[in-house]
């Protein structure tokens, strides 16, 4: 069974696709394991899934003013300004300084200032074309996995 991404699910196992399993009364009777989504992603699936996100991540100090990133918590959102900084601390009472990249967002709640250090990664987000291309990308990779989600070994021929 494939999702509408082609990526590779299944039923649940614990509520057997119908979303729900016991009740509790601050969440009802909502499945813990699949989130009420009746269907989870095959050990296949979740890893060419998870190919298929990191394609989208990219080092911070790529980002310019107008590209559209995904935040932690926040929906799609444009950038406004790039600017290099220093964020000052001090660990056991010995100081230190590490370059950071703030990001600045709008988002619904307004403006965001976002510290990221240089060297880490960020998703970028990125038009229909590409997003078609990285899919099929992901679902070339997902058909050189095996059940366990592991690449295929290839063979190896013997030469005597």
């Amino acid at each position: 069974m494939y999702d509408a991404n082609g990526f590779e699910v299944e039923t649940c196992g614990r509520c057997g696709g119908s979303g729900q399993y016991s009740y509790c009364t601050m969440y009802g009777t909502r499945c813990f394991k699949c989130s009420g989504r009746k269907r989870l992603f095959t050990k296949r699936g979740a890893e060419a899934h998870r190919y298929y996100l990191a394609m989208f991540e990219v080092p911070i100090e790529t980002i310019k003013v107008g590209d559209w990133v995904k935040l932690t918590g926040y929906s799609k959102t444009r950038v406004l300004k790039v600017e290099e900084s220093v964020q000052r601390g001090s660990s056991n009472g010995v100081p230190y300084e590490l370059p950071v990249i703030v990001l600045t967002v709008n988002t619904t709640r307004g403006l965001l200032h976002s510290s990221n250090f240089i060297g880490s990664a960020i998703k970028k987000l990125a038009s229909e074309s590409v997003l078609a291309e990285r899919l099929v990308l992901a679902m070339e990779y997902q058909a050189t996995l095996t059940k366990a989600g592991k690449p295929r070994k290839k063979k190896t021929t013997s030469r005597g």
